[in-house]
C-alpha cells in the first residue's frame, strides 16, 4: 500500500517493492500533436515553464484532465483552444506513440499524434489560453536550430522532431 506524501496538481506516493523504498509521482496522462500544414510546416506554440523558469516552444498539448474523455477527444479540443485550428481543418490524425513520459519516477504516459491540417497560417498571438502565449510554424531545419538554441528543450517535441525527420528522409 503506497502512502502518501503528497496531494496536490500531482500526488507524491512512497512504497515498498521487496526491501526497498521507492517513490513515485501520480500525474494525469497526456496527448500532443505533431501539427504540419500543406507546405510541411511545423506548428509549435510558446509557453512559459516556471518549474524551468523559460519560455518553450512545444507542440500543440494537454492533459488527459476530463473525466470520460480519452487522449483523442483532448487533443482535438487542445489544438482549437492553443491553435485556433478547428475539427473541419483536420485533414487526417493518426496516432503515433504512447510513452512513460517519466519511466523512472512516475506512471504517465502521453500519447502523440500525427496531424496534417489545411490550414497555411496561425495567428502568432493568442489571446485565449491561458498557458500559450503564442504560436509560429516552422520549417524542419528551423526545428534543429531551436532545438540547439535550447527555445525547444521538452522530449515531446524533440520526438517530434525526430519522428518528421524519420519521416522525410
Amino acid at each position: 500500500m503506497a502512502k502518501i506524501v503528497y496531494d496536490g496538481w500531482m500526488q507524491m506516493q512512497q512504497f515498498k517493492y521487496g526491501d526497498r523504498d521507492y517513490e513515485k509521482v501520480v500525474s494525469m496522462d497526456g496527448t500532443g500533436a505533431i501539427v504540419t500544414n500543406k507546405e510541411g510546416k511545423i506548428l509549435l506554440v510558446r509557453q512559459y515553464r516556471p518549474c524551468v523558469g523559460m519560455e518553450s516552444l512545444e507542440i500543440v498539448a494537454g492533459c488527459i484532465d476530463k473525466a470520460g474523455e480519452d487522449g483523442l477527444q483532448i487533443i482535438k479540443e487542445e489544438l482549437e483552444e492553443e491553435a485556433h485550428i478547428k475539427p473541419e481543418n483536420i485533414v487526417s490524425m493518426d496516432e503515433l506513440y504512447t510513452y512513460y513520459m517519466m519511466i523512472g519516477s512516475s506512471d504517465a504516459k502521453i500519447t502523440l499524434y500525427d496531424v496534417v491540417v489545411n490550414v497555411d497560417a496561425v495567428d502568432e498571438i493568442i489571446t485565449d489560453d491561458d498557458d500559450v502565449t503564442g504560436r509560429i510554424w516552422v520549417t524542419l531545419d528551423e526545428m534543429k536550430v531551436l532545438i540547439d538554441e535550447g527555445k525547444i528543450a521538452d522530449g515531446k517535441t524533440i520526438i517530434a522532431y525526430q519522428h518528421l525527420k524519420m519521416k522525410n528522409k
